[in-house]
């Protein structure tokens, strides 16, 4: 009697390279901590419109990189099909 091996499924391919979601929340996370050390080093700025103004330009490459992304995986679907 022969024993075979259990067969496994393949793991599904990873994406290599960081995520752009994971780019763009660092560099909010980072003016945002920029501006609290400006703030107790004494600058003076509009706390509120600088949080929008970062937020706005954070949500925008959310979406072009979304976009992007989707755009690419569609283009490289179509070229092994």
């Amino acid at each position: 009697m022969t024993e075979t091996a259990p067969t496994t499924p393949e793991a599904p391919r990873r994406r290599q390279g960081m995520s752009t979601a994971t780019v763009v929340w660092g560099v909010v996370v980072t003016l945002v901590a920029v501006g609290a050390i400006s703030l107790a080093l004494g600058a003076s700025f509009d706390l509120g419109l600088a949080l929008i103004v970062a937020l706005t330009a954070g949500g925008v490459a959310l979406l072009v990189g979304a976009v992007a992304g989707a755009a690419g995986r569609r283009r490289s679907r179509t070229k092994t099909d």
